[in-house]
């Protein structure tokens, strides 16, 4: 579980000022299987980190247990895959 992790967590600054976020990132051509959830959970965040962070999903396939089962917590909203693919997508 897990294998790709980004971990949006408040971290303070770097030494020049900058504060440490979670931008910039592409999970990009992975194979992905999973047999249980996947840990995606943003409580106390909002969707910025893919609507403004510049972080992208993109041309991964995802193999998984059961396809139709609630794999994604997001915003403390269980969803199916689906369902975070539309939030992706809204990006």
């Amino acid at each position: 579980m897990n294998g790709i992790a980004g971990i949006l967590a408040s971290r303070g600054y770097a030494p020049n000022g900058q504060l440490y976020s979670l931008q910039n990132v592409n999970v990009n051509s992975n194979w992905i299987t999973q047999s249980t959830g996947i840990a995606v959970e943003g409580s106390g965040f909002d969707n910025s980190v893919y609507t403004s962070w510049n972080n992208h999903f993109q041309y991964n396939t995802f193999t998984l247990a059961n396809p139709s089962g609630d794999y994604i917590c997001w915003l403390n909203e269980p969803m199916t895959f689906s369902a975070w693919g539309s939030v992706l997508s809204d990006s």
